[in-house]
């Protein structure tokens, strides 16, 4: 068994107490096989923000779980590869970010805005339903067109 999965009690105590259940933050993930144990095994610590904002090759993902497992996590040997597979397809260097999916912290990371304006789209796309284009996003209050221009191949509608 690779360190992981053994959260500690307070760790998962305070982290559902704040609304970040691994079945809520699974909303913001890519589909695609192994996505709810990733959301079981690292949504129980981090926001799917917090790992979704980065583009990392298999090799990175895998620098990714050593460095949690160094840290007292846990994960089964079964899950392993599943959980690297995932995260190097969906959050890959040439992984496109799924616009209508994806948590403020990868809008803001992927698109380069400030958390502001991260957080604008996001609660545009909640309030105004999901972006069908790029011309979409670009109604967005606050945001550069010219500036998303240079980011629009990085999108998925």
């Amino acid at each position: 068994m690779r360190a992981w999965a053994a959260i500690p009690a307070a760790c998962t105590a305070i982290l559902v107490a704040a609304g970040n259940k691994p079945e809520e933050q699974a909303r913001f993930l890519a589909e695609g096989e192994a996505k709810m144990v990733v959301a079981r095994r690292c949504a129980n610590c981090h926001t799917a923000g917090n790992f979704t904002k980065f583009r990392k090759d298999e090799a990175g993902w895998e620098q990714v779980m050593a460095d949690m497992a160094n840290r007292g996590a846990e994960i089964p040997d079964d899950d392993y590869d599943g959980i690297v597979a995932y995260l190097a397809r969906n959050y890959g260097p040439a992984a496109k970010m799924v616009i209508n999916r994806a948590p403020v912290e990868e809008v803001g990371k992927i698109l380069e805005l400030s958390k502001e304006q991260a957080r604008s789209v996001v609660a545009w796309r909640d309030a105004k339903g999901v972006f069908r284009s790029f011309e979409d996003l670009v109604k967005v209050p606050g945001l550069d067109a010219r500036k998303l221009e240079s980011k629009r191949e990085m999108l998925a509608f």
